[in-house]
């Protein structure tokens, strides 16, 4: 009841959202009453005010979560594993023909998506066609309650953020979720990764090798994998110019722990 009389421009600020304004006043030590996300939807809900709801809700995302989160991490996720992504839907000629569609062809018979789904009736599979939504998740919830659990309080109390948030909240929210039913791992995830990026870019906590070119790179890889299984142990050649390369190639300290 109370989300549905709440205005749309008031509850909706897009799929990336991850706390409430109230939840950050108890953990952000810089936080400000007048810096509100409303600030940052507003122009974009100004420009859609005659949509419709459901079109003024895909208009924040195109805006907000596809250029700032899932295409912006699918591009560099891709872009270091050497792959180049491609997506179909944002085609300019399909997107010019999808934004057309009216609302009711997309929204209809209980699914989102309607017409698309109909028309790959005979071509995908019924039970692909009629499953629900599902993204590309990882376990994170459980990861955080057990295996990466010991990690994550080393983390926080290692992090050189007390001037930014309150870690006594962080460390209660993280064992909170690992003691209850409730799932807060978005909300501690989101802080440890910024956490992980304080640590690489303000606290210059990691050195990171800096390969000159493509077969340096992989002549690393190389080795470093063959000392990992233990291949190349066994053939002193081998050993010898495996870290005569990647030391010479990658400037690595004779110290270096492979």
């Amino acid at each position: 009841m109370e989300r549905a009389a709440t205005p749309l421009h008031k509850r909706y600020i897009g799929n990336a959202k991850i706390f409430e304004e109230q939840q950050k006043q108890l953990f952000l030590k810089t936080f400000h009453v007048n810096y509100s996300y409303e600030e940052w939807t507003k122009p974009f809900y100004q420009d859609a005010k005659d949509y419709h709801p459901a079109e003024q809700m895909q208009y924040i995302d195109l805006n907000t979560w596809l250029p700032g989160n899932i295409l912006l991490k699918a591009d560099k996720m891709s872009m270091a594993h050497g792959l180049d992504l491609r997506m179909p839907f944002l085609d300019e000629e399909v997107f010019e023909v999808a934004r057309r569609i009216p609302v009711d062809k997309k929204i209809a018979n209980g699914t989102t998506k309607a017409i698309l789904r109909k028309s790959a009736i005979g071509i995908v599979p019924n039970h692909v066609i009629y499953q629900k939504k599902l993204g590309f998740p990882v376990p994170i919830n459980q990861w955080l309650k057990h295996e990466m659990y010991g990690w994550a309080i080393d983390l926080i109390e290692k992090s050189d953020t007390d001037y930014l948030f309150d870690k006594s909240y962080i460390k209660d929210l993280l064992h909170h979720h690992r003691s209850s039913r409730l799932d807060h791992s978005r909300k501690i995830w989101t802080v440890l990764m910024f956490m992980v990026w304080h640590q690489i870019y303000m606290e210059k906590a990691y050195s990171f090798i800096d390969f000159p070119n493509e077969q340096a790179r992989e002549t690393f890889l190389f080795c470093l994998i063959s000392r990992k299984n233990k291949q190349v142990n066994s053939n002193t050649t081998s050993n010898t110019t495996c870290t005569r390369w990647s030391r010479h190639l990658c400037s690595c300290p004779p110290s270096l722990n492979y």
